[in-house]
């Protein structure tokens, strides 16, 4: 019998809409067991645990936040020490100007392009 218990990937999501993290958070912990979701509305609440040393393997920042801006929120995160990998969830809205202000500040963004997700019926 294996006693070694499987590692868990720890995955914040951001973003003003309820519904939206709703949706993601089921989707992303159907892929398997191992992932564990903290969904998160305010992104200081969010850069709040970050700064206290609240482990997270990766911020999936699905849209704006109740309180900062996307591109507030990427700048506040890369001014932190010790920070997750950044996946910034695009739904093929534009969202140009924010990455294109990030990429001059010199601030490496992974957009993730998922045209679909907000169809599914929640």
């Amino acid at each position: 019998m294996n006693s070694e218990r499987t590692a868990q990937l720890q995955v914040a999501l951001a973003s003003y809409d309820l519904r939206e993290l709703r949706v993601q958070k089921r989707y992303l912990q159907e892929q398997g067991t191992a992932i564990v979701c903290t969904c998160f509305c305010s992104g200081e609440k969010l850069l709040a645990q970050l700064r206290q040393g609240v482990r997270y393997d990766a911020v999936v920042l699905c849209s704006e936040l109740t309180d900062l801006s996307a591109e507030q929120f990427v700048r506040q995160l890369y001014q932190l020490k010790e920070r997750p990998t950044l996946l910034v969830q695009s739904h093929g809205r534009s969202s140009g100007t924010a990455l294109q202000k990030l990429r001059e500040a010199g601030i490496p963004t992974v957009v993730w392009l998922s045209p679909i997700l907000p169809f599914i019926n929640d």
